[in-house]
């Protein structure tokens, strides 16, 4: 019976508690954990742990440091706040539920699941040098199978060494686009 008055009393003035929002600046950036911390524009009061998604999965606007963010106090509560407008972003950031996470930063930089492997290859210009040394390592083999030695000069007839016995098989193919490229992930 308590509970059933407690739970009619919240349905009646849960949509009466009005939301504050209050200006303040970013301070620092929990990406992993989708929080920030901020100062207050017009009193001066820290902000902790407020919210910039639910979790730290899905699709999160990463405010800059030192922006302006606009903060709605939930509750009016400074230890229920989550942000609700940003001046400027660092980056989005994309996590699924299973780790796997996407960067789309300002300066255009793209992170996928990190920056451990370096850059992307440049599929066009890796096709190029790999073909130049294929085709460099198929004349050296050319030029190793037909190649002869002269024996020094003797008092007899100089000897001519024959090409090798066991010529050599080697010939490598070259290199096409669509062996190396991932049309999955495409970049430039």
């Amino acid at each position: 019976m308590k509970e059933t008055i407690r739970q009619a009393i919240l349905s009646m003035v849960e949509n009466k508690i009005p939301i504050t929002v209050q200006w303040a600046t970013v301070d620092a950036v929990d990406p992993d954990n989708a929080l920030l911390t901020a100062t207050g524009l017009e009193d001066g009061l820290p902000f902790d742990d407020v919210l910039i998604g639910i979790g730290s999965d899905g699709v999160l606007a990463i405010p800059k440091v030192g922006s302006k963010v606009l903060i709605a106090l939930l509750e009016n509560s400074n230890t229920n706040a989550a942000v609700v407008m940003t001046e400027s972003l660092e980056s989005y950031r994309i996590k699924l539920d299973n780790g796997k996470y996407l960067v789309l930063a300002k300066e255009g930089e793209i992170l996928i699941n990190g920056d451990g492997f370096g850059g992307m290859v440049k599929v066009g210009e890796l096709v190029q040098r790999l073909n130049r040394v294929e085709k460099a390592l198929n004349q050296l083999t050319s030029e190793f199978n037909a190649h002869t030695h002269p024996s020094p000069p003797a008092p007899s007839n100089p000897v001519v060494t024959s090409a090798p016995s066991v010529p050599s098989s080697v010939k490598v193919s070259l290199t096409k686009r669509n062996q190396l490229e991932n049309k999955t992930v495409n970049h430039g």
